[in-house]
């Protein structure tokens, strides 16, 4: 109704009231939002309090600060608890008694003077306000995002402890400041009165509080239950004038009780304008304003627990995993397939179904193999993105072995000799290249995408490499042979590396600088017939088998983890590194350090090499592996930027990106997923400016691959710029 009040034109006053309006009046089909600034300099407090009471004073002196206070978020002790089995969550945390609670405090500038003065303000303002551990501010992001990591995780972590076919219910109200403490205690005792375990948090500058409770609605009491429950929430809001909804919008939950807020005169007044736009209730009906004061407790959406797989099963759909996923705009995103996967089970578990449920899940089960599971990069990135860690990517690898598919018996023959598989490979590359010697990489190119359509054959990219030739792997003898093993390292080199070949081999490179560092360079017997085993993830057996082959070689190699191992494509450093631990945890072995060559590079060769500052212009890719959950505390990924400032080059990276989404071979069969997941390249920052001069670098064959076909950028292995700047 403020539309009506601020503004005397037609236009402005229509304008404001269809965004106030939840789609109720007509379908806002574009919007354009105003960004907030991204300050340079960040600092974040978490303060514990004896309980909701004792919090509600720094509360109000934090909001008469709101000027220079960005965020201050209140945890209640649920809350905390809901979220301390978390990795890497503070001491605090396990000292914390029932009834405590939290306030986690986020200050902003883009000087870190200024940055100091506020953090000086804060704390003398919430001197007296005896917090049980003191205020004390952090600058380290790391210890930043572990913070923030409990408030961005309360939704996921208890929807996934919901009991058995519960619905997830989350609800947010407003009170004014001098209100908020009192009004999330009396939240608390609601929950106690109705038999309900829930958490409740907020945003204590707004005055919001968020509560989450998980109510098995299964049969009329149950309902008839909740029913009360909201009714006697929205009275007890109401009596202190706040707002029975705050943020998340006036949806089914909330329209019974719009009038209790809004007085009966104000009510009528917005359905008269409801009935202006939309006489016949036809947009978004029942939002904001229903004549069904029981909506709130119809079509409610409970999720069948226990028909899929538990760690699938954690799932509430939340979609923080979707912004990362490479077929977002392709296919489905995770919790897309997840909830797909999830209605299939569900539609398979039932003992009769109707016409229409057969037709459902025929066309279901059909469409998922493509749309779920072929589609699926399987890069692992949803579960860095996933409060709860959720990889969604097994699924597409579980449900994409068949047994008896031409693919899956070529590939139990090839796996049988690794040695044969290369050369073959090496031939069918040859052949491409000779393809592009006569006919040009862009026809050729062209003229594999149209086979491929027509008859599903692999595409070769403009960007295919040349294939590999005179492979040897012979020892490099450098350090003192009466030093057992200082300074020496066991080299895997991939089998993608044997196939493809670079302007100059890594292998030669890598050698080079081994060299110079004056380390000696050890390769694995019989190197030519071992494989990680990533080629064969959906042969489980065989790929099992060749696992335990290459870990085998490296444990002799290695003098039983005794000497470093390296590997010079970063998805299968991960796959020997998963495997090491698998296989390390199956025998109590010694543990093998198996290291991505970029990190080797960094940790091991760098100290003993001179570099010279090239002063270029180049662009990073760290391939998704190097990011995985797995190897997140071995900085992996953090080695390329290590590296680019050891060479003295300036250096752009999408931040968005993280997967190429050429997700091995799948570049040459499915292409339209490594063309979707890169069609926005470089574009989220104009400041970062992406020419086709500049040099890409990263450490993936096949993803060097799909980035030069699809961002006009030069990409090789980084080996090659570290090479390029030594002295």
């Amino acid at each position: 109704l403020n539309a009506l009040l601020d503004f005397s034109s037609t236009k402005d006053i229509i304008d404001h009231l269809f965004v106030g309006a939840e789609g109720t009046l007509g379908f806002v089909s574009r919007v354009e939002l105003d960004c907030v600034e991204d300050h340079s300099y960040k600092a974040c407090a978490l303060l514990f309090y004896q309980d909701l009471q004792s919090a509600s004073k720094a509360v109000q002196i934090l909001a008469k600060n709101d000027d220079i206070v960005s965020a201050a978020e209140m945890m209640d002790y649920a809350s905390l608890m809901s979220a301390a089995s978390l990795e890497g969550m503070p001491s605090e945390i396990s000292k914390l008694e029932k009834g405590n609670c939290a306030i986690l405090i986020q200050l902003e500038s883009n000087d870190e003077l200024g940055l100091d003065e506020k953090i000086t303000n804060i704390q003398k303002a919430l001197k007296d306000t005896q917090s049980l551990f003191g205020v004390h501010f952090s600058k380290d992001a790391k210890e930043q995002a572990s913070w923030w990591k409990i408030r961005k995780a309360l939704l996921p972590l208890t929807a996934s402890l919901r009991p058995s076919g519960a619905t997830v219910i989350t609800e947010d109200v407003c009170f004014h400041i001098k209100d908020f403490a009192n009004g999330a205690v009396e939240i608390s005792k609601l929950f106690e009165k109705f038999h309900y375990e829930g958490i409740i948090f907020g945003h204590a500058l707004s005055g919001n509080v968020h509560f989450i409770i998980t109510p098995l609605l299964k049969d009329e009491e149950s309902i008839r239950h909740f029913e009360a429950f909201m009714q006697a929430l929205a009275e007890f809001v109401a009596s202190l004038n706040g707002s029975i909804k705050a943020e998340h919008g006036t949806g089914r939950m909330v329209a019974p009780f719009v009038e209790l807020e809004w007085g009966e005169k104000a009510y009528k007044l917005n359905v008269a304008i409801k009935k202006i736009f939309d006489p016949q209730g036809l947009i978004n009906p029942d939002v904001i304003i229903s004549p069904d004061k029981n909506i709130h407790t119809k079509n409610l959406k409970p999720i069948a627990s226990n028909l899929i797989e538990d760690y699938l099963d954690a799932c509430m759909e939340c979609g923080f995993c979707e912004k990362i996923c490479p077929s977002k705009n392709l296919s489905l995103t995770p919790r897309q397939r997840i909830a797909v996967y999830r209605e299939i089970k569900r539609l398979e578990s039932l003992r009769s179904l109707s016409h229409t449920q057969r037709y459902e899940l025929k066309e279901l089960q059909k469409g998922y193999k493509y749309l779920g599971v072929a589609s699926c990069a399987t890069c692992s990135m949803c579960a860095t993105l996933c409060p709860l860690e959720i990889d969604t990517a097994k699924i597409a690898s579980n449900l994409s072995a068949d047994k008896g598919s031409f693919a899956a018996l070529a590939s139990n023959y090839l796996s049988k000799d690794i040695a044969k598989m290369t050369k073959i490979a090496r031939f069918g590359v040859s052949l491409a290249n000779t393809a592009q010697s006569l006919l040009g990489k862009n026809n050729t190119y062209a003229l594999s995408k149209t086979l491929h359509k027509a008859i599903h054959t692999p595409i070769v990219p403009s960007s295919m490499p040349k294939a590999s030739k005179n492979l040897s792997f012979v020892n490099v003898q450098i350090s003192s042979p009466s030093k057992e093993n200082d300074k020496k390292v066991v080299y895997f080199s991939s089998c993608l590396n044997r196939i493809f070949n670079s302007p100059k081999p890594i292998q030669k490179s890598f050698e080079a600088l081994c060299k110079k560092a004056g380390f000696s360079v050890i390769y694995p017997s019989n190197l030519d017939k071992l494989c990680c085993s990533k080629a064969y993830k959906n042969d489980t057996q065989n790929a099992l088998k060749l696992a335990k082959q290459s870990y085998e070689a490296l444990f002799e190699a290695s003098k039983q983890g005794k000497i470093p191992i390296v590997c010079d494509h970063s998805a299968c450093s991960l796959e020997l590194f998963k495997r090491a631990l698998e296989f390390q945890k199956a025998n109590h072995a010694q543990a093998l350090f198996i290291a991505d060559m970029p990190k080797f590079v960094l940790d091991f060769l760098s100290p003993h090499l001179k570099f010279k500052a090239l002063g270029e212009k180049v662009a990073l890719y760290a391939p998704c592996a190097t990011r995985n959950l797995s190897v997140k505390n071995e900085a992996w990924e953090e080695a390329f930027e290590g590296l680019a400032r050891l060479c003295g080059v300036h250096f752009v990276k999408d931040e968005r990106l993280k997967c190429c989404g050429f997700a091995g071979n799948k570049g040459f069969v499915l292409p339209e997923l490594n063309a979707k997941a890169l069609s926005n390249f470089g574009k989220h920052n104009e400041r970062l400016i992406f020419k086709e001069t500049l040099q890409g670098f990263s450490s993936s064959s096949t993803c060097e691959i799909g980035l030069n076909l699809h961002t006009k950028i030069k990409w090789q292995h980084i080996i090659t710029l570290v090479e390029k700047s030594i002295l």
